[in-house]
């Protein structure tokens, strides 16, 4: 969901031992070496993980007016170009508004061509809308967006191993194209009511900007923890590896048919947190109902040294997931918005 960095959020998974039809599908579906999960993106999946049930990613970095951050890299032949998309609502979201709302972003190709997408997605079925939009480059430097109505299959697909309630709508007044510079925002409605208005912000760049994932290294901010390379075992056995579960003030992990443990360093006064563990260096431990769980990183989780966790066990995780979707009978990782706003 990063959250959901974003890509910073993530696009692989090493799935434990999946049948082999499943990991021909996968090879199928997806071009190398972007990876996914069940023909499903992993940018995707955890980008509404990690925000769609629990507020802006890394909550701490945003003002009021951000919902959440996605960062993707596209390789072509005029070199990597860069695309920061900022969710944005305006008047500014209380944090309990921005609970049941979903929204996730992506960009590669789509036959050879570049190709981004957006959705909002409220839980509560009032809300649901996207869109889509490929790129030309021009020769005076600038792009050419030509933008439509994300579909109801790719909505579908992207919302990963979450139900889906409440129809698809189109953003209102949607362009069919417009003509931007790099380096230059520009802002795509996606629901617009009663004075509230929540967008896209987009810019595009053939530089990383300061904080790009892997250029500046996502110096951690006290408070939150990130996991990258992380690698989840359960009593012992290794159950789930992923490149990247993003970074926030909680993060968590989902057992099928269990629903998540939301991980926080700061409780809150969240009442329904209570410390089961410890994290230092590149290791977090805790247990939970007599479950043991360790993660292990390639990089350290948190600034500072050893520090107690505090654990939330939120069963009600699993009514939100779509019990036919493979990724639900996967243990997998992800983060969310501070331990305040988590609750059954």
């Amino acid at each position: 969901m990063n959250e959901t960095e974003l890509d910073a959020l993530l696009d692989s998974w090493d799935a434990p031992a999946p049948p082999p039809s499943l990991r021909r599908g996968l090879v199928a579906a997806l071009p190398a070496p972007r990876r996914g999960v069940f023909g499903v993106p992993l940018r995707w999946v955890l980008a509404v993980a990690g925000v769609a049930l629990c507020a802006a990613l890394g909550a701490g970095t945003f003002d009021s007016s951000q919902l959440a951050h996605s960062y993707e890299r596209w390789d072509g032949p005029g070199g990597s170009l860069y695309v920061i998309s900022t969710r944005m609502i305006v008047p500014p979201a209380s944090p309990f508004k921005r609970l049941s709302l979903g929204y996730g972003s992506s960009f590669g190709t789509r036959g050879g061509v570049p190709h981004g997408a957006s959705y909002l997605y409220d839980h509560s079925g009032s809300k649901c809308a996207g869109f889509e939009y490929t790129l030309e480059q021009l020769a005076s430097g600038q792009f050419r967006v030509s933008l439509a109505p994300m579909s109801l299959s790719s909505l579908r697909m992207r919302l990963g191993p979450f139900k889906m309630n409440g129809p698809l709508s189109a953003p209102p007044g949607l362009p069919a194209s417009q003509t931007v510079q790099a380096g230059e925002p520009f802002e795509v409605t996606l629901w617009e009511s009663g004075g509230e208005r929540i967008y896209e912000r987009i810019v595009l760049s053939w530089t990383p900007p300061a904080d790009w994932p892997g250029v500046s290294h996502q110096t951690i901010q006290d408070g939150s923890m990130r996991l990258a390379g992380p690698q989840l075992y359960v009593d012992g056995q290794l159950v789930a590896s992923q490149r990247s579960a993003g970074f926030g003030p909680v993060i968590w992990v989902h057992l099928p048919g269990q629903g998540r443990f939301l991980v926080a360093l700061d409780p809150q006064g969240n009442s329904r947190f209570a410390q089961a563990g410890h994290v230092n260096g590149d290791a977090i431990e805790f247990q939970s109902g007599g479950t043991q769980f360790r993660i292990v990183c390639t990089e350290p989780i948190t600034a500072g040294g050893d520090r107690p966790v505090f654990v939330y066990h939120q069963q009600s995780f699993e009514n939100l997931l779509d019990p036919a979707h493979p990724l639900t009978q996967q243990p997998f990782m992800g983060n969310a918005g501070m331990a305040s706003l988590h609750q059954e």
